[in-house]
């Protein structure tokens, strides 16, 4: 299985696939714990909730397209910087994938830092460095106080605020290991019987056709609801 990384807005509205695959991807995945001391007993560990996953890539945006090239579509180098710029300065939450690897991974993120530079015999080439830290989604509680008329003391009442939950219009998807077009268009489009729209709509002769890491594009108008 060939080996992929992609990077872009969580919607998978705008995708962009690495042209030159990073030598090592360091991967931090560090857990949480604080320590205790109890009276007569000693130091305890008590263990808490993960925290988040962060990446590091290097690698370089080539001028030309030599065979250390793996995506399927080649561009200048100041396309990925400057779609990675934009992305950053705006704050855009992002999905990164990796696939074909042992550990493959498809996660929400931030791109926290984002290095570039252009070296002396290497004219044209962009070498980049980026730091990935996990993005998780969270609901905010609404909190209102009250005073008690019976006592002094505040009363502190906690609501949760209830998030209504909207899914976006996803116009590509990637696939991943073990996808068909009946499963995405379920999962994507809520309805198995718009396999065929997708097929139609990306030119696949087979609803298995597929393959890891592949992008689908979605029939315009088609909401996941």
């Amino acid at each position: 299985m060939t080996y992929r990384m992609y990077i872009g807005l969580k919607d998978n509205s705008e995708v962009i696939e690495l042209p030159v695959l990073p030598k090592s991807l360091p991967i931090s995945h560090d857990g949480n714990s604080k320590t205790h001391n109890i009276v007569n007993f000693g130091e305890i560990i008590v263990p808490e909730d993960r925290k988040l996953l962060s990446l590091s890539i290097e690698s370089f945006f080539p001028k030309y397209a030599g065979p250390y090239v793996t995506a399927e579509s080649h561009f200048e180098p100041k396309y990925y910087v400057e779609k990675l710029l934009q992305w950053k300065t705006a704050k855009k939450i992002l999905r990164i994938v990796i696939c074909g690897s042992a550990t493959p991974i498809n996660i929400l993120c931030l791109l926290e830092q984002f290095e570039f530079e252009e070296k002396a015999g290497q004219p044209g080439d962009i070498f980049y460095k980026m730091n990935i830290k996990e993005y998780r989604e969270f609901s905010a509680q609404e909190v209102s106080v009250i005073s008690s008329k019976k006592s002094s003391k505040v009363v502190i009442k906690n609501k949760a605020k209830k998030r209504t939950q909207t899914k976006e219009v996803a116009k590509k998807y990637i696939a991943k290991k073990g996808d068909t077009l009946f499963s995405i268009a379920k999962k994507e489009l809520n309805d198995g019987n718009k396999a065929k729209n997708i097929q139609k709509e990306n030119n696949i002769y087979s609803y298995t056709d597929i393959y890891a890491g592949q992008v689908i594009k979605l029939p315009d108008g088609d909401v996941r609801g």
